[in-house]
């Protein structure tokens, strides 16, 4: 189980409309709980601040959702869901994941190892907090960030998690 690895469940005719309604506090919720555990053992994030923190790690898992959203549904279903899910968003955080998604694209990691692309993900993250690119040495807390973020909202609209 990874540092944002939770059970989310709730009722609802339609599982994927009732994930859609969830998604943003669970994001939220899991970004907390991650910085904390994370500042144990990275001494660096105590000078984050939090709503920075929550902020872009919001933009990052909501990347992440999305791009498996629109894998697994036609587009159309990707807009209904994707309309519950962007009223429910902090001003500016839709703009923060285009600039996620085109940081990502731009990287070149868009389709390739979920390790790679984690750990570019999370150096996003870390730019944005930190207001600067991170250093070398940020490569562990960059992945670490990453993987916690896909593993936990990468499979968000997957009938099958445990998340229903």
């Amino acid at each position: 189980m990874g540092l944002f690895s939770r059970s989310r469940t709730g009722p609802g005719k339609d599982p994927l409309e009732g994930r859609a309604h969830r998604l943003l506090a669970a994001v939220q919720e899991d970004s907390d709980a991650l910085l904390r555990d994370l500042t144990q053992s990275h001494s660096e994030l105590r000078w984050a601040k939090e709503a920075d923190w929550r902020f872009y790690v919001t933009a990052a898992a909501m990347y992440v959702a999305s791009l498996r959203l629109y894998e697994q549904v036609s587009p159309e279903r990707h807009a209904s869901l994707s309309e519950i899910v962007n009223a429910k968003l902090p001003m500016g955080a839709s703009e923060a994941m285009t600039e996620c998604s085109q940081f990502m694209t731009r990287a070149g990691q868009a389709a390739v190892e979920p390790p790679v692309f984690a750990s570019t993900l999370g150096f996003w993250v870390l730019s944005k907090v930190f207001r600067r690119v991170p250093a070398a040495s940020q490569a562990e807390l960059a992945t670490k960030i990453g993987l916690a973020v896909t593993a936990s909202f990468g499979d968000w609209w997957d009938e099958s998690s445990n998340r229903a």
